[in-house]
């Protein structure tokens, strides 16, 4: 975990996505480590659509699921 966050702090790293189908636990540490060192780290989930469930499997959700995907990331690059 510490050579993941030496290297989000010499990389100006602002973003951290995870996968909905993993917990957060290891990233969130990452996360509050880096804002213990005064840099702002915003985590996110991103879906690459392995978490689909058949009654969610209509005929858009890949469209949804990407649309979601990119207004997460949208969202958290601006700030």
């Amino acid at each position: 975990l510490q050579r993941l966050i030496d290297r989000c702090k010499n990389e100006g790293v602002r973003v951290i996505a995870i996968e909905p189908q993993y917990r957060p636990e290891k990233a969130q540490k990452i996360v509050d480590e880096l804002a213990r060192s005064g840099i702002k780290v915003q985590l996110i989930t991103i879906d690459p659509l392995e978490t689909g469930v058949p009654t969610d499997l209509g005929a858009d959700f890949y469209t949804r699921k990407m649309k979601e995907n990119i207004d997460a990331l949208a969202k958290a690059l601006k700030q």
